[in-house]
């Protein structure tokens, strides 16, 4: 995980952008017009540029000075030249794949401009114009206070990509920091019955009543919280959601599904010989596409709709069930989705991409629901993506042999 030209190629960009911006700030604030003067932003923005390449590249890291020791006396002929690097720390690897990434992205825009650039290159006309040029760059009016600015499409474009990258670091960053802190402290020990959250979710847990009566405290602590907030904020919420408890409805909604589809497959498994894979196809993509418009329709035209006085009633109601039932992994699992999903409705995805509601809500809803079965339950997911994976690569071995 050493610096190099995955972090200096980026860098060097960047350095040019922040010696164009000082630029402008200074001529702002000295008040000479126009604030952008190509010519000193050329020499300015390449000084820092060179600057930020060479910070890229690793000048003033110490793992990038490292030299090989030499041996001890007496141990000339059978010491070995090698340096141990030690292990890169997490922040050191989010970091390097995040320029990694933002390297990549950079040569593939590289690629299309110069195809957009060529005279009578590879192009795709998409405007009312027939003739228009395709590598063309348009300006885009920005309204501050009482003046307008006018920025290129292709500073926008850079801009926006930068915010999507410090995006990414910053939610990478912190389901690694989620996932790093919940593995702290993990031993592997021998072969024990599961606990109540690794059992099966629709499995009974032989848990005592104080313990049921503590996930009960859980359950209506959860409820309350987004009533209390509710109660804070006023009601709507948005447009389209009468109420925050919502989202725990919502959750609550998955969750049930869930169950149902759980002992559906379960009775199916018992009573026929199909091959897994085939079981789970039929009975996911028949019960899952039923249940999942199902579920968007009562979500969206019911609960969307609900009092905060229903809410709290639907919500602690069927968290109740669940723990009446010992479902203890489906009370976690609704709790963490009904946090999850106005997280990334009005944050995480809501920020950056304005989709329509609907479709907003439902980008949303499954972001949330996988975030949470990957924390609640990785192996199990993991498991199945193998068994996926392996039927797959056993089918495409099969392949040529089905094509002679």
């Amino acid at each position: 995980m050493r610096p190099g030209l995955s972090r200096a190629v980026p860098m060097g960009i960047l350095g040019f952008l922040v010696g164009m911006v000082i630029l402008v700030v200074i001529r702002g604030l000295q008040g000479l017009q126009p604030l952008m003067d190509p010519q000193l932003a050329v020499i300015l923005g390449t000084l820092l540029a060179a600057g930020f390449f060479v910070y890229g590249m690793g000048a003033f890291d110490p793992r990038m000075n490292q030299h090989i020791h030499e041996p001890a006396e007496g141990e000339e002929d059978l010491a070995l030249a090698t340096v141990e690097e030690e292990p890169a720390e997490p922040r050191q690897i989010l970091g390097s794949y995040v320029w990694l990434l933002s390297t990549v992205l950079l040569v593939m825009l590289i690629v299309i401009i110069f195809f957009a650039l060529l005279p009578d290159g590879p192009s795709l006309q998409t405007v009312h114009e027939a003739d228009a040029n395709v590598a063309a760059v348009g300006f885009v009016p920005i309204p501050v206070g009482s003046q307008t600015f006018y920025f290129s499409q292709l500073t926008v474009l850079l801009g926006f990509v930068i915010f999507m990258f410090l995006s990414l670091a910053a939610v990478a960053g912190g389901l690694g920091f989620v996932f790093f802190s919940l593995n702290q402290g993990v031993t592997t020990v021998k072969d024990v019955p599961h606990t109540a959250i690794e059992a099966d979710p629709i499995e009974t847990a032989p848990e005592s009543n104080q313990t049921l009566l503590r996930w009960a405290g859980i359950a209506v602590a959860a409820v309350a919280g987004f009533g209390v907030i509710d109660y804070l904020i006023g009601r709507p919420v948005t447009a389209e959601f009468a109420t925050l408890s919502f989202f725990l409805s919502a959750a609550c909604m998955f969750t049930l599904s869930f169950a149902i589809m759980a002992v559906i497959i379960r009775t199916v498994a018992a009573r026929t010989n199909w091959p897994w894979l085939v079981r789970a196809l039929v009975v996911l993509l028949a019960l899952g596409l039923l249940l999942g418009a199902v579920d968007f329709a009562v979500i969206w035209f019911l609960l969307s709709g609900f009092s905060l006085t229903s809410a709290v009633v639907f919500n602690l109601a069927v968290l109740l069930i669940l723990i009446g039932v010992r479902m203890i992994v489906g009370v976690l699992y609704t709790i963490l989705v009904g946090i999850l999903i106005p997280l990334f409705y009005f944050v995480l995805i809501g920020i950056v991409v304005p989709f329509a509601p609907p479709l907003l809500f439902g980008i949303s809803a499954g972001n949330a629901l996988l975030i949470a079965a990957l924390i609640l339950r990785p192996k199990f997911l993991t498991r199945w993506v193998g068994y996926g994976a392996a039927w797959t690569a056993k089918q495409l071995r099969r392949l040529p042999n089905a094509l002679q």
